[in-house]
């Protein structure tokens, strides 16, 4: 067992495959979060990303080819509360792997916040533009560019960032990294915020399995201290027991 404040996480999640599909559970009772066309887009997906070495090319077929069973048509509500509920940092905000850009229109609020949407391909990222001059959001406020997130070396740093799906999707020796680089890119006022999904224990990736207590032990050698992290009290369809909200911040 884990203990972050006063809050104890329990180990206890379970996931198997059974007849196509994918069950998960936190209580004891399996529910199914993947359907049979979802499981062949993941298979898919993993097949097209672990035989081509270069990753960008290999994200980029991706997106052009539309492999993309983990994309729904809104941000996460656990996001979307935290936008509605006025609980972000203004300023400069970072979302990578951005996809088509969801969480970057969601948290783009005119006046209050400049967001840009890192992505290492760019199909998706042209993509991105065309629905912001589509939807008439301003580029002062959603900005997108195509780049290698490890490489990446804005001339400021980030008041917050956002990881929903983008850790999920990178194979363990890439971990340590990832931390690195947010650590890197975070101004020492700023927040990240993660939902940590899939937590369902399953092999293989992506998306590869994660854990609060994976990301504890990433972040917290760095310095990051936690001031969040529970199950998210709301999720989309399917992905509901296996998402959590984790907050941190630089320790001071």
């Amino acid at each position: 067992m884990l203990k972050v404040g006063v809050r104890t996480i329990g180990r206890g999640f379970a996931s198997f495959a059974h007849n196509g599909r994918v069950l998960s559970s936190t209580t004891g009772t399996s529910e199914p979060q993947t359907s049979g066309k979802r499981l062949q887009g993941v298979q898919e997906l993993r097949r097209i990303v672990n035989s081509e070495p270069n990753a960008g090319v290999a994200w980029d077929q991706v997106w052009k080819q539309k492999v993309t069973p983990w994309v729904q048509a809104t941000s996460a509500p656990a996001l979307l509360e935290l936008i509605e509920q006025n609980q972000l940092p203004g300023g400069r905000a970072l979302v990578p792997g951005c996809g088509h850009g969801n969480d970057v229109f969601a948290l783009a609020e005119p006046g209050k916040r400049t967001v840009i949407g890192l992505d290492i391909s760019p199909t998706v990222i042209a993509q991105c533009e065309k629905t912001r001059e589509e939807r008439n959001i301003p580029k002062e406020s959603a900005q997108f560019l195509s780049a290698d997130f490890f490489t990446y070396a804005p001339a400021k740093s980030f008041n917050v960032i956002y990881d929903y799906t983008f850790l999920g999707a990178l194979p363990a020796n890439l971990h340590s990294a990832w931390a690195s680089q947010m650590h890197k890119l975070l101004d020492d006022s700023g927040e990240l915020v993660t939902v940590i999904f899939p937590v369902d224990g399953h092999e293989g990736g992506p998306p590869y399995a994660m854990s609060p207590e994976q990301t504890i032990n990433l972040l917290t050698p760095l310095g990051f201290r936690c001031i969040h992290l529970r199950p998210v009290t709301k999720a989309h369809k399917g992905r509901e027991n296996i998402e959590w909200l984790g907050r941190w911040k630089k320790s001071q």
